[in-house]
């Protein structure tokens, strides 16, 4: 799996390309510090994986240019604070899966695996959240009839609007 690793904490990026490089399933293509040399790192060759550091605080809506701009890419926000909000948060700029802050190096070698392969592990509190945010949505977007004439997308976009 073709990996590149943004974070702006430099030591953690070394410390993850020397852990992901020991592992055979991994091609570590560059560690970046920054959305912009994220942009110029996809310009050369499409990882299957970027693993996104938001520790620190990330541009979401620029992390939703980059998903849009590249949807068969997955994104995998790594530190990720366990709470339902910030988790749909992450989920509607473009992740497809998150690393919880406390989680181990072979929990996220295991979950970047899994995000791969379209699998995600998320805790029970964590999938009932998105199952009952997901479920509302559907109700409100029954509720609206302007949204009977929009495809999906724009029916989504709609949403994000409002």
């Amino acid at each position: 799996m073709k990996v590149i690793v943004l974070t702006p904490i430099r030591i953690l990026g070394e410390g993850l390309h020397a852990c992901l490089s020991r592992r055979p399933e991994f091609c570590l293509r560059a560690t970046v510090s920054s959305l912009g040399a994220l942009r110029e790192a996809l310009k050369d060759a499409p990882p299957d994986l970027v693993l996104i550091d938001v520790t620190q605080g990330i541009d979401l809506e620029e992390v939703r240019s980059i998903a849009a701009e590249h949807p068969s890419l997955a994104l995998l926000a790594l530190g990720l604070c366990e709470q339902r909000q910030e988790v749909i948060r992450c989920g509607r700029a473009g992740f497809v899966g998150y690393v919880a802050r406390e989680a181990t190096v072979d929990a996220l070698c295991k979950a970047m695996l899994d995000i791969v392969t379209g699998r995600l592990c998320c805790s029970a509190e964590i999938s009932g959240g998105l199952l009952r945010a997901l479920f509302r949505m559907n109700l409100d977007s029954r509720d609206s009839p302007t949204e009977a004439a929009l495809t999906r997308r724009e029916s989504e976009v709609l949403q994000l609007i409002g």
